[in-house]
Formats: structure tokens, C-alpha cells, sequence
């Protein structure tokens, strides 16, 4: 499982390009998360290994930001990839959490410690 910051990864760049460029993402990232999840479990890890990934935003700051970046020409757009991100693979969500750095945080912390720290 992956749960990842929407703010802070690769998207910046990416909601202009569509539903192609969204599945091409996905599979990027899927393919990075197995690879580095290969080096740590070399000898356990299952060869057909799914991977489920949460991603939480703050929708409302990503826009402006995007759009002052000139990365957005419209706030549509935005929505419009992350619909797509989560078509193209359906072990993938994105969260909204609200407006605020601490709706991203508090849903990030909240997922890590009842789902990831209790199967340690």
C-alpha cells in the first residue's frame, strides 16, 4: 500500500496532458513502488504484487498553484486528470481532504497508523 501526498508528487506537471498521460503516470508509479518494494523484500515478496495507492489532496490549493504556474489553463482540468488517474487503476483512489496543509496531514498519519502499523 502507498499513501502519498497529491500536493507534493509528480502531478505538478501533468493534469494538462489528459486521461493518457494519467494512465501513463499510474503505471510509472505502480512500477516504481514494486521495484523498490523488490529491493527490500528480494527473497519474499509475491511475483504478481498488487499494489494499492491512496492519494490525499488538498484539491483547492493544488489548482492555485497549478493555475499560477500556468500548469492549468482551467480549474477543470485538475479534476478531470485525477478522475482519470483513478480509472486507469482500480486499487487507486484520490482524497480530497479539504482546504489546509492539516486535512492532508491528518488523513495521511490516520490511514499510516490503523492500516500500515498494525501489521508490524
Amino acid at each position: 500500500m502507498l499513501i502519498m501526498d497529491g500536493n507534493q508528487y509528480m502531478f505538478k506537471d501533468l493534469p494538462h496532458a489528459g486521461s493518457k498521460s494519467a494512465a501513463e503516470s499510474t503505471r510509472a508509479l505502480i512500477a516504481q513502488v514494486v521495484e523498490h518494494c523488490k529491493e527490500r523484500h528480494k527473497s519474499d515478496l509475491p511475483e504478481a504484487t498488487s499494489v494499492m495507492i491512496h492519494v490525499m489532496v488538498d484539491l483547492a490549493r493544488l489548482q492555485e498553484d497549478l493555475l499560477a504556474s500556468d500548469t492549468l489553463s482551467n480549474v477543470e482540468q485538475l479534476t478531470e486528470f485525477f478522475h482519470a488517474l483513478t480509472k486507469s487503476y482500480p486499487l487507486l483512489t484520490v482524497t480530497d481532504c479539504g482546504r489546509g496543509r492539516e486535512g492532508v496531514d491528518n488523513k495521511l498519519k490516520g490511514i499510516y497508523t490503523s492500516t500500515l502499523m498494525s501489521h508490524d
